[in-house]
């Protein structure tokens, strides 16, 4: 089984999460954000039919994240922003003082 890994970066202003979903895109991603969990939840499931010459051969790949991070830091969950890209979704929340 292979981890992946969850960054948590506190800044001055910001903290900033780095969760690691390769294989899955972004509308596959699901982001809840409560008290002081960020849980991102990621399923993908692909199918390709390679049938050919009356032979039936369909393959399936699924990929299933559920990964939660716990902040050590009071944030501002409502106002947190989301980007993704090549298999990393960052997620930035601003810091409560």
């Amino acid at each position: 089984m292979v981890m992946h890994s969850i960054d948590i970066e506190v800044q001055d202003e910001n903290i900033v999460v780095v969760f690691e979903v390769p294989g899955v895109r972004e509308e596959d991603v699901t982001i809840d954000a409560e008290g002081d969990t960020v849980r991102v939840v990621a399923n993908r499931n692909k199918i390709a039919d390679n049938s050919k010459d009356g032979n039936i051969d369909i393959a399936v790949d699924s990929v299933y994240y559920d990964k939660t991070a716990v902040l050590q830091e009071k944030a501002d969950m409502k106002n947190m922003r989301a980007t993704f890209f090549a298999g990393l979704l960052e997620i930035i929340i601003p810091r409560i003082k």
